[in-house]
């Protein structure tokens, strides 16, 4: 497992998901060209908490071993949108990008990282709350909360770990809160093209055209997800 010097880096950690806006990372969720996750397109309303949630499914609990299941799930009297699948035997919670769009569907791009991992993985996906098909919640997240939602969805659909986390992009900062917090509950951490706690101090140097330019952060995306593969598989 990846290991963390837990008072320096869950310092940094908590202050970078505190100050969110200071993380470029996730300005945009990197696509993967093959395979391609589907989805209509179609915009989404900003979420709330009584227009969309009506409208989606909810995961019927308990969840059967190995099934597929998506939807709404109830965590500390609000809603997560998440979705589970395959029946491998090792488990890798996937962690999505800053979502600049409100309506972004984080759990739509973990299709493709279920479909390039194959079936000897089951996956788990989430969207943050305020995010895509999740409900909104007033107030200011601390890290404490992003935990707590992670608890609460994988808790609720009986997963149990230990799980390989893999974060992309601003999500690399979330994985890494989560192994702070729950080192027994982690067997290893991939960071696809991840966030760190500098990269706004990186790119303010460099005049904000690195770090956080769009065009750079595609360039290495298939080869950042083929290296993620090859680095579970192995596990």
């Amino acid at each position: 497992m990846t290991s963390f010097s837990r008072r320096g880096t869950s310092a940094t950690i908590a202050v970078m998901l505190t100050i969110v806006l200071a993380a470029c990372g996730g300005a945009s969720q990197t696509s993967v060209s093959a395979p391609a996750p589907t989805d209509s397109g179609s915009a989404l309303p900003t979420p709330s908490a009584s227009a969309s949630s009506d409208a989606l499914p909810r995961i019927a609990l308990p969840v059967e071993p190995g099934s597929t299941v998506e939807g709404l799930v109830e965590v500390d009297g609000h809603d997560i949108y998440a979705r589970c699948a395959g029946n491998g035997s090792r488990t890798v919670v996937y962690f999505t990008g800053w979502a600049d769009d409100l309506t972004k569907r984080g759990v739509a791009i973990a299709s493709g990282i279920e479909t390039v991992l194959g079936p000897e993985f089951r996956v788990c996906s989430y969207e943050r709350r305020n995010t895509g098909r999740s409900e909104s919640v007033a107030g200011t997240q601390s890290p404490e909360d992003v935990i707590a939602d992670i608890d609460g969805f994988l808790a609720a659909l009986d997963e149990d770990g230990p799980f390989l986390l893999l974060g992309a992009s601003f999500g690399g900062l979330v994985a890494s809160a989560y192994a702070v917090a729950h080192p027994d509950l982690v067997a290893g951490v991939v960071l696809l093209d991840a966030s760190t706690g500098v990269d706004y101090e990186i790119d303010e140097m460099n005049g904000f055209q690195g770090l956080c330019l769009e065009a750079n952060r595609q360039l290495d995306a298939l080869d950042s997800v083929i290296s993620a593969v090859a680095v579970l598989s192995a596990r």
